[in-house]
């Protein structure tokens, strides 16, 4: 995971919004099968808190559980 994208409010366009720490935008160029379009005031990810990370492995663990260890 390199950013966050949103649809542009006029064109619907997916835009970097903001990038995850230690991600350049040419990073997300390299891995993107398109011309990817920044916004302009480009933001860093804030990184997750304790309690989203929380949610996150939990569900993380309950995933591989619903599919038999396989996520």
């Amino acid at each position: 995971d390199l950013c966050m994208l949103r649809p542009d409010d006029e064109t619907k366009e997916l835009t970097v919004v903001s990038l995850h720490e230690g991600v350049e935008p040419a990073d997300v160029e390299d891995a993107t099968g398109w011309p990817v379009r920044f916004a302009a005031g480009l933001e860093r990810t804030p990184p997750p808190t304790d309690d989203e990370l929380t949610v996150l492995r939990d569900l993380h663990r309950r995933t591989e559980l619903a599919h038999g260890g396989r996520a």
